[in-house]
């Protein structure tokens, strides 16, 4: 029996999802096939082992945790009622706390 949360991407994280790989296809489409891989078997692990994630000073709602992905792409997740909740993905280049 898996102990495996199920998954919920939020409406603002699959907006940040196509703009991300939208963005990396215009100049490299095998690069943003790559970029969807990693977002998928990322949240795989994350369904396995939420705890993967740190919590940040400075993001008001003290729930939400932040996975950065090798690539460079932080995560925002909370554990919910069973359910592992994809909040946003952003680049490091963005300001994590200004958008949470």
């Amino acid at each position: 029996m898996s102990n495996r949360l199920s998954v919920l991407i939020a409406e603002p994280a699959q907006k940040d999802i196509l703009e991300i790989v939208n963005f990396v296809a215009k100049d490299n489409p095998r690069a943003a096939i790559g970029i969807i891989n990693i977002f998928e078997s990322t949240f795989k692990m994350l369904a396995e082992f939420p705890a993967s994630g740190v919590k940040k000073d400075g993001i008001k709602d003290k729930s939400v945790l932040i996975y950065t992905t090798k690539k460079r792409y932080s995560i925002a997740y909370r554990v919910k009622n069973n359910t592992l909740e994809i909040l946003r993905i952003l680049t490091t280049y963005q300001d994590l706390f200004a958008v949470l």
